[in-house]
């Protein structure tokens, strides 16, 4: 196989990306090292969007990219579902707002003194 070939991704469809997360967060709850998070998982929403990022929460819901997730194994959805899922837990959004507040002044100023 060529190295254009090795680098072609098969583009996959919205609910076969939606099936993905659905059996990375399966597979998390049935491992005995993550079950616990499950609660988490089933939180807010989960879904696959067509925007311009790779994931994101906002705290409760998880939003991965249709692209991004097209190109990751099932191992590796779980791992980046668990990773989004961690954020929530530990709510890193809730406890930094002063620091994601902070740093949104700082680009505005950062933008208008160019």
């Amino acid at each position: 196989m060529t190295a254009q070939a090795l680098n072609v991704v098969q583009k996959k469809s919205m609910d076969e990306l939606n099936t993905l997360l659905k059996k990375a967060h399966i597979r998390l709850m049935k491992h005995p090292e993550t079950c616990l998070y499950g609660g988490a998982m089933l939180m807010g929403e989960s879904s696959v969007d067509d925007a311009d990022f790779t994931a994101y929460t906002d705290g409760l819901n998880k939003r991965y990219s249709s692209e991004f997730l097209s190109r990751l194994a099932l191992e590796e959805v779980a791992g980046l579902a668990l990773h989004e899922n961690l954020h929530v837990i530990l709510k890193h959004i809730p406890r930094h707002m002063d620091l994601i507040k902070e740093d949104s002044k700082d680009r505005k100023s950062t933008r208008l003194n160019s």
